[in-house]
């Protein structure tokens, strides 16, 4: 008789745990409860491991699908799926989700910066206007915050020098001349980088730029003599490219700061990210 009441409690709980409602956030996590309230985007919730505790609020869209204890299925954000790595790599109701395609959502952002150390550092050049530029970038976030995306875009460097003391000559009366050579360099091209992002705050990334490099001088401040059409305005331009590595520190979703080292025009330098 004993072993038959206790069977049939065993049964009850059982049935009473397999009625509880469902909500599948787009993170995975799933959070056995009892809703007691769906209004305008929210739900709210007492957790099924504590019906007499308090009454929790869950925005829906941050919901996948609600499955009633009756079999009745709700979704809310059909243009999301819930990625399987994230649901295998779930641990503790945190989700360590890798790349997964459907598991990020796209940014765009901008990003100014300027050079700490200019490329062209060295004796005798004297920075007139320090290496700056501006990233442009197509941006795929990890919804989950964590795990990688690619990214592409369009980068602008900009940077001018002086080298001091560049040409030497004779005076006509056997002394020693010098003139100042003024360099400017602005690339522009493609990028494309790879990201990581360890959480929410904090990412590292790659990338690389393939385009084109324009460089000018000037050397001195000729008068209209033969020797200025050699020296007073010489250009060049040609392919460029570098590959540099950096690292993200997300303030806000929507501002960041970044370090990045590399070759360019500057070969360390700072930026301050806006994504939206």
């Amino acid at each position: 008789m004993k072993k038959l009441l206790f069977a049939a409690l065993a049964l009850a709980m059982s049935a009473n745990a397999m009625a509880d409602d469902v909500i599948v956030l787009t993170d995975a996590t799933e959070i056995n409860c009892r809703i007691v309230e769906v209004g305008d985007g929210y739900i709210k919730y007492k957790r099924s491991d504590n019906p007499d505790g308090p009454t929790f609020n869950q925005s829906t869209k941050g919901v996948f699908y609600v499955k009633y204890e009756n079999g009745e299925k709700v979704n809310y954000n059909t243009k999301q799926s819930v990625s399987i790595g994230s649901i295998i790599n779930k641990a503790d109701g945190n989700v360590t989700g890798g790349f997964i395609a459907n598991d990020h959502t796209a940014k765009f952002q901008i990003t100014p910066h300027c050079g700490v150390i200019s490329a062209l550092y060295g004796t005798g050049y004297k920075t007139s206007v320090p290496p700056v530029g501006v990233d442009f970038e197509y941006v795929l976030v990890p919804t989950s915050g964590h795990g990688g995306g690619f990214s592409v875009g369009l980068g602008v460097q900009y940077t001018k020098c002086k080298l001091e003391d560049s040409l030497v000559g004779f005076t006509s009366w056997g002394g020693f001349s010098s003139e100042d050579a003024n360099i400017w360099s602005l690339i522009v091209g493609a990028t494309g980088s790879y990201n990581y992002y360890f959480s929410p705050k904090f990412e590292a990334f790659g990338s690389i730029l393939l385009g084109y490099e324009y460089a000018k001088a000037k050397i001195g401040d000729y008068d209209d003599d033969e020797i200025s059409k050699y020296f007073e305005d010489i250009h060049a331009g040609g392919v460029a490219y570098n590959v540099s590595i950096g690292a993200r520190y997300h303030i806000t979703p929507g501002f960041n700061v970044r370090a990045q080292l590399g070759y360019g025009v500057s070969i360390i330098d700072l930026g301050l990210g806006v994504r939206f």
